[in-house]
């Protein structure tokens, strides 16, 4: 390989790298996301769990209505 060869698949084996990193990074921080999702989820079905069971404890007063 002549110099200029070399050179030139150093710049590509190069910039490969830093493709393969970038997607890499990318990766990982879509499946940090989608752990956060998750979680998001899981907190707010627990949340609504609790708030339905208080509801249904809860003895419903009848609506005010005003006469006319």
């Amino acid at each position: 390989m002549t110099k200029t060869e070399l050179t030139s698949f150093w710049r590509i084996l190069n910039r490969r790298q830093e493709d393969a990193s970038d997607r890499d990074y990318a990766m990982s921080s879509r499946e940090r996301s989608s752990d956060r999702l998750r979680e998001v989820r899981s907190a707010l079905g627990l949340f609504f769990i609790g708030f339905q069971k208080t509801v249904d404890r809860e003895p419903t007063e009848p609506f005010l209505v005003m006469a006319a």
